[in-house]
């Protein structure tokens, strides 16, 4: 697997549609390729003759991935969250650790990436039960957190 991250500044401002085309440039530095690709169902990029990939961008950086097997990757900015939002996409264990986490606010997104990076990796999007949906055991996800932003990759389990 390779991996690359560019920081975004935050006050860049950067519009969505710019941020997926620093997402597209650093495709092409990892493989030498680039658009088209085709959507499963979920709208989950991928190439007909691979390599897997998987991409994710916020205001304040982008992160792409690429690898030999399926893969999944969230790149988010810190930013609020409301109590009705915690509770329905979080599992009760999670929502305590949050809520007793002296930053919760970078607990959360901690969380959020986990999830959707591992939804990414299914090639399911938000399909699922996102309280439940870290309970498998056929991914490991790293994660880490940074000044700016948290991220997160999952890829399968080698045996």
């Amino acid at each position: 697997m390779k991996f690359l991250i560019q920081d975004i500044a935050p006050d860049a401002h950067l519009k969505p549609s710019e941020q997926h085309r620093l997402a597209l440039s650093l495709l092409h530095q990892l493989t030498g390729k680039g658009e088209p690709f085709a959507h499963n169902e979920y709208g989950k990029p991928y190439w007909q003759d691979g390599p897997h990939f998987n991409f994710s961008h916020c205001k304040t950086g982008v992160l792409v991935a690429v690898s030999d097997t399926p893969i999944g990757v969230d790149i988010e900015s810190y930013h609020a969250f409301d109590e009705a939002l915690l509770r329905r996409v979080m599992n009760e264990e999670e929502c305590a650790d949050i809520l007793a986490d002296k930053e919760p606010v970078k607990r959360f997104i901690y969380y959020w990436t986990r999830k959707e990076a591992y939804l990414k990796y299914k090639g399911v999007g938000i399909t699922e039960d996102l309280r439940d949906c870290l309970r498998s055991s056929d991914a490991v996800i790293e994660t880490v957190i940074c000044p700016n932003y948290c991220y997160s990759i999952c890829a399968p389990v080698v045996r």
